[in-house]
């Protein structure tokens, strides 16, 4: 899974993708110990999905505080420029 693929997804998408992969790491490692696994280069490759998942929820997480920030911003001076105006 590319990051490109991962960063037009939406959050609830992304958390349930997340939850999807770690819980195929947690079984690819249990296959692991009891050496059933045809492929452990798998792990690997989960992980780094798992990873990239990460990234891209702090990616939105810092476009939704970002965004709010401004919001906040915006509104402080509005109500400063109120203030002045009432002497």
């Amino acid at each position: 899974m590319k990051y490109s693929e991962i960063a037009h997804l939406d959050k609830k998408e992304l958390w349930k993708r997340f939850g999807q992969l770690k819980k195929q790491l947690f079984e690819s490692k249990m296959q692991l110990k009891m050496q059933r696994l045809s492929n452990p280069l798998s792990i690997r490759f989960l992980r780094r999905d798992i990873a990239r998942i990460q990234t891209a929820l702090k990616q939105t997480g810092l476009k939704e505080s970002n965004s709010s920030a401004q919001t906040g911003e915006s509104q402080a001076v509005k109500n400063s420029s109120k203030k002045g105006s009432k002497k």
